[in-house]
């Protein structure tokens, strides 16, 4: 981490995945918002994203049980 410390605020290069990815939001969070998914489209081609209720941004911690049904 402190050998790249410098680069923390430089962008995310442009990348296309093909690794299946699930990305879990809770649903009382706005840390992920509309910007993200799309950005999302451009960076995954099969992705797939998962709101899990009565939870904020700690989605394990807020609702164990639906966090850990995904894993």
């Amino acid at each position: 981490i402190t050998k790249e410390y410098n680069n923390i605020n430089i962008a995310v290069p442009d990348y296309l995945s093909t690794t299946p990815t699930l990305i879990l939001k809770g649903e009382n969070s706005n840390y992920i918002n509309q910007d993200d998914e799309s950005n999302y489209q451009k960076r995954f081609s099969d992705y797939r994203i998962i709101t899990i209720k009565n939870s904020a941004h700690w989605i394990h911690a807020d609702n164990p049980k639906d966090f850990f049904g995904f894993i």
